[in-house]
């Protein structure tokens, strides 16, 4: 799963879809610091190609998988 994640990632690097789907996979993974690398690349690659961030799905999910129990 990791390795389509990967090649979903390369040819759009801004698709939350994507993104959200490999921030489930990190989380389940107990990988904090790669959930927080992918929200922070998909958050510099929605500034640089679109001048915006995030949508509130991808907000409240990184919220959520981030959340201390």
């Amino acid at each position: 799963a990791q390795a389509v994640l990967r090649a979903l990632d390369r040819l759009d690097p801004a698709n939350e879809g994507v993104a959200r789907l490999g921030m489930r996979l990190d989380h389940a993974a107990a990988d904090s610091a790669a959930l927080h690398r992918r929200y922070r690349r998909l958050s510099d690659q929605l500034q640089r190609e679109f001048g915006a961030t995030p949508t509130e799905p991808t907000r409240t999910l990184f919220q959520q998988l981030t959340r201390t129990p």
